[in-house]
């Protein structure tokens, strides 16, 4: 049974495909970078970075630092629970 981040992640993807977005999961493993978002995204031109976690889920202190990383290179990091807060991302964005 997938848990409350898992079907989140899977309906923000289901979401970004419906509006045209590009987006990419990010693996952890080699190659990767500890902290990443669990999910990029390009839309409209933009760096989107989203974390999902669940209503009680909370950030790793890695998982702060890679959002400054992001924030201070110009892109967007948010944390979502629930596909609205992404639907509310993408529409500052237009």
């Amino acid at each position: 049974m997938p848990t409350p981040e898992a079907r989140l992640k899977s309906d923000i993807r289901r979401y970004l495909e419906g509006r045209g977005a590009f987006w990419s999961n990010v693996q952890g493993g080699p190659g990767s970078k500890p902290g990443d978002p669990d999910i990029v995204v390009c839309y409209k031109g933009r760096y989107i970075g989203i974390e999902a976690k669940s209503p009680v889920g909370r950030q790793s202190p890695i998982q702060k630092v890679r959002m400054k990383e992001i924030r201070d290179a110009g892109g967007i990091y948010e944390i979502v629970r629930k596909v609205e807060d992404v639907e509310r991302i993408l529409g500052e964005i237009e």
